[in-house]
């Protein structure tokens, strides 16, 4: 609707709402996980990417999706963790 009223506007709305991702509460059960994580950041072109690092053994990456959360893992983190 608001592209047929200003082609511009439109176009500005559209972009600013499928370049930022959702922002959710991150909820309490994750709190603990967040704390207990190693942040550190990876160059990435002109960007820095937050990384979140539990545990001492072999890496594992995992990826969460637009708008979610390294700590949404945390159940994962913590087995993956408990195994070395």
């Amino acid at each position: 609707m608001t592209a047929k009223l200003s082609p511009r506007l439109g176009a500005q709305l559209g972009y600013r709402i499928l370049s930022q991702p959702p922002k959710f509460k991150t909820p309490g059960r994750e709190r603990a996980s967040y704390l207990s994580a190693r942040h550190t950041h990876i160059a990435f072109g002109t960007e820095q990417l937050k990384v979140l690092e539990w545990g001492d053994g072999p890496a594992i990456l995992l990826v969460h999706c637009w708008g979610g959360r390294a700590t949404q893992f945390f159940e994962m983190t913590n087995e993956l963790v408990n195994r070395g």
